[in-house]
């Protein structure tokens, strides 16, 4: 049975959207929300696309008609993928934080360009369509568009080469292509448009700078007002009045739970003593190298078990305690020391205790952290940095979520005049910050690559 006669069956409907309605105009009916099933938004333009035939599209399940659609002529199509194919060009030269942070925001563009023209969302696991551009930011226009609920998961949708083409495998794969195509354009358009991140709206709205630490002196610490100290905190502060912020809110939380808060938007920067490492560099983005450090251990004072190296304590078979989260645990499973003989504790404080009270006969942190301990508690003792190999050494950065790739630009571009200067050193020296600590040319990729 042709598509014609198929359409006037009881049960179907025999409106057809080839009436002469208005390119685009919005078609209401039961079940329906949707544009002009043969028109396409084209560089901002709605474009009467009904140069092809009509094609009927039903039901796959009752046969019930649900509208009749002209094919996309191949210029409609040529057009929005001519542009994704410069757009993958300019893509390959766009570094890979840069295409994660424009991918995100051209989702976000998207999903309220698409909720702005009052297409369900859902749809986008059952409807094929046409990329296109507006405003020099790229979107998805489904066409047709049908409520879910009235047609079920198995409505057939037009594909420009085979009208209400029913295999679903086909339609996925149309899906993964467009959607490709979409964030190709989204990476060519990204360099002339200009996109701010969640901390940037957050300042342009005059919200505080959240500041996320731990209890981990020197490093950073709160005060007895709670205000943020430690050298690492000084550090970013002066930075950020450098850039001209100066409302800035302290967050204390667990080590362990500031990459979840920074993640989950609880805080915009984290600080600390927080190396630069692989496995952190995959979940939040580094500023560029603050410092260099080397880690060490507490003893009780005078050593009695001679320990200086992880290796020496595997051989020795004792309990090395290391706060949860520090590279200190990775780095003794490592080196082969049995999970069961790491304790691991909230912070260094408790740390301390366990090697105080002999539940552990050696605390492992970083050298700056032991020497402070050390010089401040009576009994004991800390360990030479310089017996540990090269590969434990580590840079700390500062950290900022993936989102705000602007934001820590700015801050990277404010660093070079200060690390290292004579008045950094001066205010950091109250925390044991020495000149040997000021970085090298170490930078914060080849850390991550490396660390």
């Amino acid at each position: 049975m042709d598509l014609e006669a198929k359409s006037k069956q009881p049960g179907g409907s025999s409106t057809a959207f080839d009436n002469g309605a208005e390119p685009c105009a919005r078609i209401s009916g039961p079940g329906l929300n949707v544009r002009h099933g043969a028109s396409r938004f084209l560089d901002g333009t709605c474009v009467g696309d009904t140069d092809r035939d009509l094609a009927g599209c039903f039901h796959s399940r009752t046969g019930k008609f649900v509208e009749r659609l002209h094919a996309a002529a191949p210029a409609t199509v040529e057009r929005p993928l001519a542009g994704a194919a410069q757009a993958r060009e300019e893509r390959e030269r766009t570094l890979p934080a840069e295409r994660g942070h424009v991918l995100r925001r051209a989702g976000a563009i998207m999903s309220e360009r698409n909720h702005e023209l009052s297409v369900p969302k859902q749809l986008l696991e059952h409807a094929s369509g046409s990329v296109a551009e507006r405003n020099g930011t790229a979107f998805s226009k489904m066409y047709p568009e049908s409520a879910p609920d009235n047609f079920g998961t198995e409505t057939r949708f037009l594909d420009p080469g085979n009208a209400c083409q029913s295999n679903r495998r086909r339609t996925l794969e149309m899906k993964k292509t467009l959607l490709g195509s979409i964030a190709s354009v989204a990476i060519a358009v990204s360099a002339a448009t200009a996109l701010a991140g969640p901390l940037e709206d957050r300042v342009a709205e005059g919200e505080p700078i959240r500041l996320g630490f731990a209890a981990a002196a020197p490093w950073a610490h709160p005060g007895e007002n709670g205000e943020p100290l430690g050298f690492v905190n000084k550090i970013t502060i002066d930075l950020l009045e450098e850039m001209g912020h100066t409302n800035v809110e302290p967050v204390v939380t667990d080590w362990a739970g500031l990459i979840p808060s920074l993640m989950a938007g609880r805080v915009d920067i984290i600080t600390g003593g927080m190396y630069i490492l692989g496995a952190r560099c995959e979940n939040i983005d580094f500023s560029e190298p603050i410092g260099q450090f080397g880690n060490a251990f507490i003893v009780p004072e005078g050593n009695p078990e001679n320990l200086q190296t992880y290796e020496d304590i595997k051989n020795a078979g004792v309990t090395m305690a290391a706060v949860a989260g520090y590279v200190n645990v990775e780095e003794a499973m490592r080196v082969g020391i049995p999970e069961g003989k790491i304790m691991q504790l909230p912070g260094i404080t408790e740390v301390l205790a366990a090697v105080k009270s002999g539940r552990a006969a050696i605390g492992a942190m970083t050298a700056i952290e032991a020497h402070d301990l050390s010089s401040k508690t009576e009994g004991i003792g800390y360990t030479d940095t310089n017996a540990l190999p090269q590969w434990t050494f580590n840079w700390v950065g500062i950290g900022f979520h993936p989102d705000d790739d602007g934001f820590r630009t700015e801050f990277n571009a404010a660093m070079p005049g200060y690390i290292g200067s004579e008045g950094m050193l001066a205010a950091v020296a109250q925390w044991d910050y020495l000149p040997a600590n000021v970085p090298n040319d170490t930078t914060t990729e080849w850390a991550c690559a490396n660390r």
